[in-house]
């Protein structure tokens, strides 16, 4: 997105509608399940991933809870705030990269709970996770904030969406270039959980011949969104690196947090829908080992 951003007012309404179903009250109630209902399986960086969501989505949104939304003033407070949140909240998709971490390493390198295993490594890594998707909004909120101080005339709204900087090549190659990085990434990880669930099926044919390998629907629809969304959201990347002016990158941006209610959303059950479903797996359950895998596969 450049300096000639499309001017997408007409787009608002659908643009808000998104943002508000998807980050303001999707994944809120998603949230407060994992929190509170004692027959899902939830894992911290699951918990972690809605809540950076829900921030991405609230930062879209800030011209729709202030006065400016029908008449723009770039220099008022509000837009300041937004254009600098805008930029942070984005990158704090590493937590999603994170939760796909989580899951290939629980596939590749499956490990049984030991009293005798320190657990400290385990509990650094895990607080590295909790905390880099915020490292990484201020990775590229302060510098903006920065930018937009020594520059203010920088501070625009032409797609009438929003408000941000249009200070090259910060914003164009900035954010969009990480979050492209973190996407492709997810992508090559997911293809990794994929084949390792293959190989998995193969053995579990081979070697319990009886084995019920029947496929839940509703982790292959799971696994289909994801994926299919996760290319979409590639495609609108690249479209935001080459300054393409076109609405369906905003809308598709739009719709992510709506993305991560229904992928999680339709998992809610009793069980299973992090890595933690794998490892925690007893011997005797290696009939259920396929339907386990493609879960946890979709929680991507």
């Amino acid at each position: 997105m450049n300096a000639s951003s499309p001017n997408l007012e007409r787009l608002a309404p659908y643009f808000f509608a998104l943002h508000l179903a998807g980050g303001h009250i999707g994944l809120p109630i998603l949230l407060l399940t994992f929190i509170f209902a004692k027959n899902v399986v939830r894992h911290p960086t699951l918990l972690n991933f809605c809540i950076t969501w829900i921030i991405f989505s609230i930062s879209y949104c800030i011209r729709l809870y202030s006065s400016i939304y029908h008449n723009v003033a770039t220099d008022s407070f509000d837009c300041k705030v937004q254009a600098i949140m805008v930029h942070g909240a984005p990158p704090m998709s590493v937590a999603g990269l994170f939760v796909v971490v989580q899951v290939f390493t629980a596939l590749y390198f499956p490990s049984p709970p030991s009293p005798l295993k320190p657990r400290w490594p385990a509990t650094l890594w895990l607080l590295f996770t909790l905390i880099l998707p915020y490292v990484a909004f201020c990775m590229f909120a302060l510098p903006t904030a920065i930018l937009i101080e020594q520059y203010p005339e920088s501070l625009i709204s032409l797609n009438a969406l929003y408000c941000t900087t249009d200070k090259e090549p910060f914003r164009r190659f900035g954010v969009p270039m990480f979050c492209t990085v973190i996407l492709v990434l997810v992508i090559g990880l997911e293809l990794a959980i994929g084949v390792r669930y293959c190989l998995i099926r193969s053995r579990i044919s081979r070697v319990f011949p009886l084995a019920n390998r029947q496929t839940s629907a509703s982790m292959c629809a799971r696994v289909g969104i994801f994926n299919a969304y996760s290319i979409i959201t590639l495609g609108a990347g690249i479209f935001f690196l080459s300054g393409t002016e076109s609405p369906w990158p905003f809308m598709v941006q739009a719709a992510l947090p709506l993305t991560a209610v229904i992928v999680f959303g339709i998992a809610i059950r009793g069980y299973g829908t992090l890595p933690s479903a794998i490892t925690s797996m007893a011997p005797d359950a290696k009939s259920e080992l396929g339907r386990e895998c493609l879960c946890v596969g979709a929680t991507g």
